[in-house]
């Protein structure tokens, strides 16, 4: 896959238009997708997504890798939430049936997980396996604990540590329930 490809999924910035959360996923999954030794040539790529006071953030600073990058733009125009914060708020996360997709509460608790992670990052440099394995077991039980009690029923107690085992079974789920619905619907 060439730079150009990687990036053209990511949508401009102008630190306003869009949500950083959203910017930084972007990032993150071009990153993903390019050899780690195209990543300095990536980050000057996605640089140039940057328009307006986004761009005026990162003009000037030394940023090689995306992290430097979603840090540059974090600083301007993240939140000053604390790790506490988060993992506050992740814990009391829940998926509202009446106004909301599966699929918004899952990209929700996405967004605080990565938010973790960064902040953690952050404050304490290199993440040790121990911290993701507990922030990803609390993404996991705190996910599971913000769905209806008909999804909960059908989890299985040990997919509700590993939180992407957990989305995709929940996405199933609620696929499956959507299908039984239309088939109910149009008999």
């Amino acid at each position: 896959i060439s730079l150009r490809e990687a990036t053209e999924s990511v949508i401009h910035f102008d630190g306003y238009n869009i949500p950083l959360s959203q910017f930084a996923r972007a990032c993150r999954r071009a990153r993903a997708i390019v050899p780690p030794n195209y990543e300095k040539s990536l980050t000057r790529l996605l640089i140039n997504k940057l328009r307006s006071r986004a761009y005026s953030a990162v003009e000037d600073e030394p940023c090689d890798t995306v992290t430097q990058l979603i840090d540059l733009l974090n600083g301007t125009f993240g939140f000053a939430n604390t790790i506490a914060q988060y993992r506050g708020e992740l814990s009391t996360v829940y998926l509202n049936k009446v106004n909301k997709h599966i699929l918004d509460y899952i990209s929700r608790v996405k967004e605080l997980r990565a938010a973790i992670f960064d902040s953690e990052r952050r404050a304490h440099g290199i993440l040790s396996p121990q911290v993701v394995a507990e922030i990803d077991e609390l993404t996991a039980k705190s996910f599971c604990a913000g769905l209806p009690l008909g999804f909960r029923l059908q989890l299985k107690p040990k997919k509700q540590l590993r939180p992407f085992e957990a989305f995709a079974t929940v996405k199933t789920i609620a696929k499956r329930d959507e299908l039984e619905i239309q088939k109910y619907e149009n008999s």
